[in-house]
This record gives C-alpha cells, structure tokens and sequence, in this order.
C-alpha cells in the first residue's frame, strides 16, 4: 500500500508562517536570522540567552516556524524557549 504525506512546504501560504525565524543558541548569547516568505534575510542580530531576552524578542510574535541550532550546554535555553509559548 503506497502512503502519502503532506508537505507543508507545498501547502497554502494561509497557513504558512509569513517568516522563519533560525536561532544559534549560545550559552550567554544567542544569534538570530529572520527570513521573509522569499528567503531573503530581513533582520539579524543577537539577544541574551535568558528566558526574559527571550520572552521579550519572541514572546509578542504570532506562530512561526523557528528553526533552532542547539549544542548539548544549551539545551536548557531550548526547554525555557519551548515552555513559554508552547510547541507543536
């Protein structure tokens, strides 16, 4: 039996986030790009690697897709990103 999936790149811009935003967790700061629905770098820069850097920088966005570069001694700023807003 042959399965399909969904891609979600493919799927209505309706339902798209307007921007990625990718995030390099640091231990002390934390470098970020957000890109348009074209690709195209928008905004880049750096915010502490706290949760209220963080909460301020991000918190007031509606949902988008982040993609998060993590090593092993950050992992614990994921888990406090992740907790503020929820994920899915």
């Amino acid at each position: 039996m042959r399965q399909t999936c969904a891609n979600p790149i493919v799927s209505s811009t309706s339902t798209h986030p307007r921007e990625v935003i990718g995030i390099d967790l640091g231990d002390r700061w934390s470098r970020y790009c957000v890109l348009n629905q074209a690709g195209r770098v928008v905004e880049e820069d750096r915010v502490r690697t706290t949760p209220e850097a963080l909460a301020v920088k991000f918190g007031a966005l509606p949902a988008t897709r982040v993609v998060i570069e993590v090593g092993a001694r950050t992992l614990p700023g994921l888990v406090v990103c992740c907790k503020h807003k929820g994920t899915r």
